[in-house]
């Protein structure tokens, strides 16, 4: 009798394997759409702003700061060979967008 013990007990931790295995695949769906999703979400960011005049409402504001300061131009005379300095800093540049959007579910597309 030992022999179909040992046969029963192999296909109980066989099925406990499997059962473990796809408990931890299933688990995992939630994680690996979020991260699609979010991967979407940048790549659609990316091209700019989506604008359907029915569909969608947004009220944003984009502002861009940008400065641009010229600091020093000289030009200095030594001999016959005329020396030329200048110095260009950025300071800042900065874009900045507030505000939100919201674009109506599916079944109000078919409108």
């Amino acid at each position: 009798m030992k022999p179909i013990q040992r046969k029963g007990q192999s296909i109980i931790e066989f099925a406990v394997l499997i059962f473990i295995a796809v408990a931890a695949m299933l688990s995992m769906t939630v994680y690996v759409k979020r991260g699609l999703q979010g991967h979407w979400r940048s790549s659609a960011d990316d091209l700019g702003s989506q604008y359907d005049a029915k569909h969608t409402f947004s009220d944003d504001m984009t502002t861009r700061r940008n400065s641009l300061q010229y600091t020093e131009t000289s030009s200095v005379a030594d001999g016959d060979v005329m020396r030329s300095t200048s110095k260009t800093t950025v300071v800042s540049d900065t874009v900045v967008r507030t505000g939100s959007e919201y674009i109506e579910p599916m079944g109000a597309l078919w409108d």
